[in-house]
């Protein structure tokens, strides 16, 4: 007998299921670039397609012009939302606000001066600075250097017996650095401070 070299195509003493997997193996190598450029065809379809699609087109029907009549509820809280009205939204109340010192403060989103001071919380915030505010004030202490003066007496300025007119750190119980509260000086050595 003599040695033949068989082909793929030739199906003799082989199944049908063995000569396909014979003739694919036999042409791998062809099969591999071919895929890889098709891959390659349809990624740079897809991106072409993907990248001139626009949202802003016409709507194809009057329904979807008009507002939906159902109400649209969102999952996401409104960010000015400000319930009490003393100029902290609602959400930096509820999750708190840092102030220069570093400090975060959480206060009431539906009482405008958490800690009955007089002043409300936006008042002892102080000014925001890209979300960090100046924090005149513990918001949640009426006193909140523990001097003796409360932080609305001491924003707003107290008056000595003589009819001067001082206004203090609500953050230092010494602001003049004299070592002396500043509760200690209104009280006893000027007077008490106006209401």
């Amino acid at each position: 007998m003599k040695n033949r070299t068989l082909d793929a195509g030739d199906n003799v003493g082989e199944s049908g299921a063995h000569s396909i997997i014979t003739w694919l193996q036999s042409r791998r190598l062809m099969w591999i670039p071919l895929l890889a450029a098709v891959l390659v065809i349809a990624l740079i379809l897809g991106l072409t397609f993907a990248f001139n699609s626009s949202n802003d087109e016409e709507p194809i029907d009057d329904v979807s012009r008009g507002k939906s009549p159902v109400p649209q509820h969102s999952e996401e809280p409104d960010e000015t939302l400000d319930s009490d009205g003393d100029g902290i939204p609602d959400v930096v109340e509820f999750t708190g606000w840092k102030v220069s010192s570093g400090k975060i403060y959480r206060t009431d989103p539906n009482n405008a001066d958490t800690d009955s001071d007089g002043l409300s919380d936006g008042e002892e915030a102080g000014e925001g600075f890209d979300a960090v505010y100046a924090g005149l004030a513990d918001p949640t202490e009426a006193d909140s250097d523990g001097d003796g003066l409360e932080d609305r007496e001491e924003v707003l300025g107290w008056t000595t017996t003589r009819g001067e007119q001082f206004f203090t750190d609500p953050m230092k119980p010494d602001t003049d650095g004299d070592r002396l509260d500043d509760g200690v000086e209104a009280g006893i050595v000027f007077g008490t401070p106006s209401q």
